[in-house]
């Protein structure tokens, strides 16, 4: 289903749920652009024609690309197996998420975006009016850490004097006499106060007089303090109880509206949190941007990807790795690409991957290249492939190709698994699993499948072709 400003506060408890208890979380971006060699112009750091670049020329263009472009449509789906009918349950979610921010935390990005992408987009449908008129909001990480400070230091300056301009003497004096006679008046009165308007009562204080009001109650009444609102300066006499209790609706509205800022970041923390399998489609560009959006920034080198990835991620699957790894003598030609893959696997019957009745389902194949669509394909795809090549088998793939030390503690890993991994049972093994569709499921986390086929991104292009976490 479409999730959009007008009802994320409402879906949200239930998307943490599903989330929670999901067997794992599959996922799509679409972003405003993304950067090629090609477009990059002819300045160092690009590759030189001739040759394909290294994973670590391929991850620096990648990382350049997240920090000049964004995400403006996520689609998660949670899959889980239900034991009643023997099948797997998803619920797609499609996001929109608009670059804007709440006006009154005084921040605002920049907004870039290419137009092959725009057109793109457009050509399959995408809804920019929905976009910027009722996109979910985000906040990383790093821009929290951001609005916070401009926040204190905002609260700092109001406390610095401003230059008075000599059109607005008139009204300083003016309120500087009636300030003076009310609070001679008053006698001691904690409760009185002073409501002072405009000369000109057809209209209302601007910013900049307001800031000169308060300016002139710190300097000359240091007892009185000021409140605006929309028709007249309030002038009351300063009682500490309840300046602390007035800063603490300040200090609550400000956290309320970072909360509401925060937005779809709340579920990308909740599937960080839980570490819960993740799975994409050729997802290394969509864990770049995912990073770079949430979090805030990438790190410098591909190694230090890698070590961010292992700590603050459950096991990541990409379903292209897999396809590319099928056993061609038993499947044939399978493209690797999302649809076509889809495609092909929709004549296997097990194990049956639905969405429960209600639900949005995107089983109609009209809204390619929508993420939440994309996503629940994806997991689709993850279903069939990984029961069909456990049970089944499949081609071994090639050692990755990385020379670190970190991969080659990892090669040692797969290498030690595939010496234990079973014949191909050939597809009679299928023929059993059809009439016992209770176990036709995915191989268990535990699995030395997921040791050989997890954690393994491929990546076109490359002289490695796969990175490897």
């Amino acid at each position: 289903m479409d999730v959009t400003r007008a009802n994320f506060k409402d879906q949200l408890p239930e998307i943490l749920k599903l989330i929670e208890e999901s067997e794992f979380i599959a996922f799509d971006f679409e972003y405003s652009g993304l950067l090629s060699e090609h477009g990059r112009g002819p300045f160092p750091g690009k590759i030189e024609r001739g040759r394909k670049p290294t994973m670590e020329e391929r991850y620096q263009l990648s990382k350049e690309s997240a920090e000049r472009y964004c995400i403006f449509q996520m689609g998660i789906c949670c899959l889980t197996w239900d034991t009643k009918s023997n099948r797997y349950l998803g619920r797609p979610f499609n996001f929109y998420i608009t670059p804007a921010v709440i006006p009154s935390l005084h921040y605002d990005r920049n907004f870039s975006a290419t137009g092959d992408a725009m057109a793109f987009h457009s050509k399959h449908g995408f809804d920019f009016n929905r976009l910027f008129g009722q996109g979910c909001t985000y906040l990383s990480h790093s821009e929290e850490v951001l609005v916070r400070d401009i926040r204190r230091l905002h609260e700092e300056d109001l406390e610095n004097d401003v230059y008075v301009d000599e059109g607005e003497g008139s009204m300083l004096k003016a309120a500087l006499k009636q300030i003076q006679a009310w609070d001679a008046e008053r006698d001691g009165d904690t409760a009185a106060f002073l409501n002072i308007i405009p000369l000109e009562t057809d209209r209302v204080f601007n910013a900049y007089q307001r800031r000169l009001l308060h300016q002139l109650l710190r300097n000359k009444f240091p007892h009185l303090i000021g409140q605006s609102y929309d028709k007249h300066f309030q002038v009351q006499p300063k009682i500490e109880d309840r300046e602390v209790a007035r800063a603490k609706v300040r200090d609550e509205h400000f956290e309320a509206l970072l909360k509401e800022q925060r937005g779809v970041r709340i579920i990308i923390d909740k599937i960080k949190e839980l570490k819960k399998p993740l799975v994409g489609h050729n997802c290394f560009g969509d864990l770049c941007y995912w990073i770079r959006m949430f979090d805030g920034s990438l790190p410098a080198t591909l190694g230090e990807f890698r070590q961010l990835l292992r700590k603050d991620f459950g096991l990541i699957i990409d379903t292209k790795f897999l396809a590319m790894n099928m056993d061609r003598k038993l499947y044939g030609e399978i493209s690797s690409g999302l649809q076509e893959l889809v495609n092909k696997l929709g004549n296997q019957n097990l194990p049956r991957v639905e969405v429960p009745v209600g639900a949005c389902n995107y089983d109609n194949g009209t809204r390619d290249h929508q993420a939440g669509c994309d996503s629940w394909n994806t997991a689709r795809a993850l279903v069939k492939m990984a029961v069909r090549m456990y049970n089944v088998g499949s081609d071994d793939p090639p050692a990755p190709a990385e020379t670190t030390c970190e991969v080659d503690k990892r090669r040692e890993q797969i290498g030690a698994a595939l010496a234990v991994r079973p014949n191909r049972n050939g597809w009679c093994i299928m023929v059993d699993l059809e009439k016992t569709p209770a176990i036709a499921r995915m191989p268990p986390w535990t699995s030395l499948f997921w040791v050989v086929f997890g954690g393994r991104l491929r990546v076109n292009g490359t002289i490695e072709g796969e990175f490897t976490i």
